[in-house]
């Protein structure tokens, strides 16, 4: 069954199955986690060993991913990014991609030789096949870093060697693809921020690693506290989930009460309650931008502003000993919302900029406020920030997280505790109590089932030894 929907063009002849873009390792994640995260055995980054692209690399005579095509068609491809630690720059070799869509937002087509795909992005892009007569029999679909060719795109089934053709011309600096690019086809319309709105989220959320994090202890299996392993994270402590006592269930809980492990802070909306459904997205594909057709910068006043710095400051101390800020990119992913893209660089934050009001609304002006890219994943670049909005319209506990899957589990998260007091009135009245009461009956089930230490795989050792996200 193929479902479809909306783009920002209509003029395609076909759609591929999905691609999903993957590194792989051979040995165990688990042991590969283990080793990268005691202090004692700090190892430098994992480093996975091959890129697969459905399932499929290279296992001679071929094993490459080959798509079929036939001259002269217009062929859609859905490029998923759905590794653990490695972003692409996609191409194909004498293509040209007719971009329209970034995260599964339809945007104004752009048209480029290769894409940059950060962990946890979509892409749908658009290559035009060469007519009859004009094309070889293949070409190399390139997947880079590592090894550098990873499909065909084949004209003739008959053929058994590989392409013969050459890669376009890039770099392989990790980055993303330039924001002002990503124009939605449906826009919104961000509400300037004042300095104070951004102080009122701990500006700046800072990404920093720690060596002296010491693991909870579980006395249900008589296992001490301990050992210390690195961690990373966004605020003052690794985000580090209780299985058993999930954030919903206590939302009579004020942020001043949340254990520091929960790396939790509250946004609330200021705006009237309102219960009939608000639908933000709708509008008229034909009509971007039409006089009349609504965003969510006039449907609500509430919005959350974060910067997020991922910058080498030296010059700022640690907030603890042990604590360093490490240079590194990390793709940003936020559930619960898309957010828009109000800024992103790749040179560091002037932190001076938050003692001075006025130079910092200077800054402010420079957002890209009127149709920015909007998604739900975005590259923090290495030495550089982001500034990201989103409205305060989805009560719930949101996870904003690295996407690099070692640096979730080493704790580089966050909950966005959104709008307690409407999910507290909600998740306890009707249609959602039932579902409350499963939940309640499953945190039930599943602490019976934990304190069994039997239960467990390795019942002499202890349970969780990552954050759990």
């Amino acid at each position: 069954m193929r479902i479809y929907g909306p783009t920002s063009v209509d003029n395609y002849d076909d759609a591929t199955y999905p691609l999903m873009i993957a590194d792989h390792n051979n040995c165990s994640a688990f042991e590969d986690w283990h080793w990268a995260t005691i202090s004692e055995k700090v190892q430098g980054p994992i480093k996975m060993e091959s890129i697969l692209i459905n399932n499929h690399g290279r296992s001679l005579p071929r094993a490459f991913i080959s798509i079929k095509v036939e001259p002269g068609k217009r062929i859609l491809l859905r490029l998923i990014n759905a590794s653990t630690d490695t972003a692409y720059i996609f191409s194909i070799d004498d293509y040209e991609l007719q971009v329209i869509g970034a995260d599964l937002v339809p945007i104004q087509p752009f048209k480029k030789n290769f894409l940059h795909i950060g962990i946890g992005q979509r892409y749908h892009g658009i290559p035009e096949t060469k007519k009859q007569g004009e094309h070889k029999p293949s070409y190399w679909i390139r997947t880079e870093p590592a090894q550098h060719c990873k499909g065909i795109l084949l004209y003739d089934d008959n053929v058994t060697r590989d392409p013969t053709t050459g890669k376009h011309d890039y770099d392989t600096l990790c980055r993303d693809e330039d924001h002002t690019n990503i124009e939605p086809v449906i826009g919104w319309t961000v509400p300037r921020p004042t300095p104070e709105q951004l102080h009122k989220v701990k500006l700046p959320f800072k990404v920093m690693r720690g060596a002296n994090f010491t693991l909870l202890p579980e006395p249900e299996g008589d296992i001490p506290a301990g050992p210390n392993i690195s961690v990373w994270k966004l605020i003052n402590h690794a985000a580090w989930v209780d299985y058993k006592d999930p954030t919903i269930s206590h939302t009579d809980r004020p942020e001043s009460e949340w254990p520091e492990n929960a790396a939790l802070f509250e946004v609330n909306s200021e705006d009237e309650k309102d219960d009939s459904p608000v639908d933000s997205t709708r509008g008229d594909l034909d009509s971007p931008g039409k006089p009349g057709w609504p965003s969510p910068g006039k449907e609500y006043k509430t919005w959350v502003y974060m910067l997020i710095d991922g910058g080498h400051q030296t010059q700022i101390p640690p907030r603890r000993k042990g604590d360093s800020v490490i240079p590194a990119a990390h793709p940003i992913h936020l559930h619960g919302h898309d957010f828009a893209l109000l800024a992103q660089s790749y040179e560091p934050f002037n932190h001076s900029l938050i003692r001075h009001p006025r130079r910092m609304q200077k800054w402010i002006d420079t957002f890209t406020l009127d149709n920015p890219a909007r998604r739900d994943v975005v590259l923090l670049p290495r030495d550089g920030y982001i500034v990201i909005a989103f409205p305060v319209d989805n009560p719930g506990a949101w996870l904003l997280h690295c996407h690099i899957a070692w640096h979730a589990s080493g704790g580089l998260a966050l909950q966005i505790l959104e709008d307690r007091e409407t999910v507290r009135e909600k998740i306890h009245g009707w249609p959602a109590r039932h579902a409350y009461k499963q939940l309640i009956d499953g945190c039930k089930n599943w602490e019976t089932w934990y304190k069994d230490w039997d239960n467990h795989c390795l019942p002499d050792e202890r349970f969780q030894d990552d954050s759990g996200v």
